[in-house]
């Protein structure tokens, strides 16, 4: 939990003047709260990677979600194809494109999963941290994660279904600036797959041409001590 939201979380105890304090703190440090409802929570996480990723499409916010409650376990055949599919991405890395990407990005929502990050691989090799340090700790992400692909009994799965419902009905309502035909065209997609991993959009992979893997624990292999960064 985020510091603003602990602190958030005391003062809901005295009384009506505490709930006032609450909303305060999270909306000013623009974090999710635990105390949030579910709808809160997928507005606010939208909205924040919308302000970072502005060309973002229905499709690239599911394949977010998706990591978020499914982990990465799904992006990995075997440990040594993982290594074979990073050592060629991380030798044709640019650096015209993504130099002003995060490090890291926060993709945690729901605290009935791990935290979780995108640890961005563009400036990661501006910064000289290690590849063979991050398949190693993507694969740590992918084995530790608490499910494998998720049928459709699953609790993170119907946790994961459940906020792509409520990320429709925000888009619906206006709260969120996504098209809702782009949406209702994802949920079929996926309903009738078995709500499967997608790629990115074409558009998202033109514009911020995504390299990244997902990681458990960035204090692992970060060159810093003070994650996260601002």
């Amino acid at each position: 939990m985020k510091l603003a939201c602990a602190e958030a979380h005391a003062t809901k105890k005295h009384g009506q003047n505490g709930r006032a304090t609450y909303w305060n703190q999270c909306v000013r440090s623009d974090t999710i709260c635990a105390m949030d409802t579910p709808r809160e929570k997928i507005i606010t996480f939208v909205r924040n990677t919308l302000a970072r990723y502005p060309l973002s499409t229905s499709r690239d916010i599911y394949k977010l979600l998706y990591q978020s409650y499914h982990g990465a376990e799904h992006a990995i055949s075997d440990d040594a194809e993982a290594r074979r599919w990073l050592d060629k991405e991380w030798s044709g890395l640019g650096s015209s494109k993504g130099t002003k990407l995060q490090l890291i990005e926060d993709i945690h929502i729901d605290e009935i999963t791990p935290e979780l990050y995108r640890l961005n691989l563009v400036p990661a090799k501006l910064a000289g941290i290690n590849p063979g340090i991050i398949l190693e700790e993507f694969l740590r992400a992918a084995s530790e994660f608490p499910t494998a692909y998720p049928g459709p009994d699953n609790d993170l799965h119907l946790a994961f279904t459940d906020v792509w419902s409520n990320l429709g009905n925000a888009i619906e309502s206006g709260e969120i600036g996504l098209m809702l035909d782009d949406y209702r065209e994802i949920t079929s997609l996926a309903e009738s797959n078995d709500w499967p991993a997608i790629h990115h959009s074409g558009v998202y992979r033109e514009n911020y041409r995504p390299h990244y893997r997902l990681i458990i624990n960035p204090s692992r292999i970060l060159p810093f001590s003070d994650f996260p960064p601002e």
